[in-house]
């Protein structure tokens, strides 16, 4: 006999007709939803932690805090007993062997370090970020006092409540150009996602086109090895009286693999190891120090020396020294 679709012709029609629309309804809804969740995400773009006053110190109070990513106990016992010079070089700082990180991964520990609100994953990261930097903190009772704070790491861990409390996180919402880029990239995102396979190509993008919207003054992250070199160029230290004390956070890769840091703290093509880049690390750090004290800033100076997490695995014990 015939095919079914050719005795129903005008039944089957109807049907596809029916069927069709169904579908493009839950995929407009979808889109709909899609875009409406991600709404937040402009919160996380629209920020950007840039490199202003990272060499720049205050002539009257300091605060420096070194967070090593990944720098277990152990990792700095092992460093310790290859440089016994250390104890000499950090004479008055206390070593403490009873810390455990708020969290296993950077991603969960740093941010609670930051704003001692932990994450208990019962929400989206970007929302508990978001909702963090909203909420009154150390650093707002910092900046009523007149301490220029600034935090140097990955723009990840900033909510845009984060730009009235630190002085090197800038609203990148305020210049039209780039907000354009910033809401282009996220809603060419959802309808990449959302969209059927054959029109994904219409909405695919390379995501160099929103990071070559960022300024020339952004924070490169984990980029230690140019840190340590600008920190040369600069011939160290500069000690203005724009505030009457500064804060900074330097947030390093300390411990954390992929290893091509050298010894002497530059970046190397080839592989070296955690030994040589925790070296590396420390080798900058107590440059840094001896800055402060040919300076005559390191007795008004508070000086932190720690990790956002431990060992790779479970990542619980860090280094501590204050």
């Amino acid at each position: 006999g015939l095919p079914p679709y050719m005795v129903f012709k005008r039944s089957w029609r109807h049907i596809l007709m029916i069927a069709a629309a169904f579908i493009l309804v839950l995929q407009v809804g979808g889109l709909a939803i899609d875009i409406y969740q991600n709404q937040g995400s402009l919160d996380k773009l629209s920020h950007e932690v840039t490199d202003e006053g990272v060499y720049e110190l205050s002539e009257g109070d300091n605060t420096l805090v070194f967070v090593l990513s990944s720098l277990d106990r152990d990792y700095y016992a092992s460093y310790k007993k290859e440089h016994p010079e250390i104890e000499e070089a950090l004479s008055g700082f206390t070593e403490y062997k009873n810390t455990v990180a708020t969290g296993a991964g950077t991603m969960v520990s740093f941010p609670s370090m930051l704003t001692g609100s932990v994450y208990k994953k019962d929400i989206k990261y970007t929302r508990y970020i978001s909702d963090t930097w909203q909420k009154d903190n150390v650093y707002d009772l910092m900046s009523r006092s007149g301490a220029d704070v600034r935090i140097y790491c990955d723009d990840l861990y900033f909510g845009n409540g984060a730009v009235r409390k630190i002085d090197n996180v800038v609203d990148r919402a305020q210049d039209s150009a780039s907000y354009q880029t910033i809401t282009t990239t996220i809603y060419r995102y959802t309808l990449y996602n959302s969209v059927p396979h054959y029109l994904k190509r219409f909405f695919w993008m390379n995501i160099s086109e929103y990071s070559s919207n960022k300024s020339n003054i952004t924070y490169e992250a984990y980029g230690d090895a140019k840190l340590f070199k600008g920190y040369d160029e600069n011939d160290g230290f500069d000690y203005t009286s724009d505030s009457k004390s500064a804060v900074r956070i330097y947030h390093l890769q300390g411990a954390k693999a992929p290893y091509r840091m050298d010894k002497a703290g530059r970046k190397v093509s080839a592989a070296t190891s955690r030994e040589e880049q925790v070296e590396g690390e420390f080798n900058y750090i107590l440059r840094m120090i001896r800055d402060l004290k040919k300076n005559g800033k390191y007795d008004n100076a508070r000086i932190i020396i720690t990790a956002d997490n431990g060992e790779e695995d479970m990542g619980e014990y860090v280094a501590l020294l204050f």
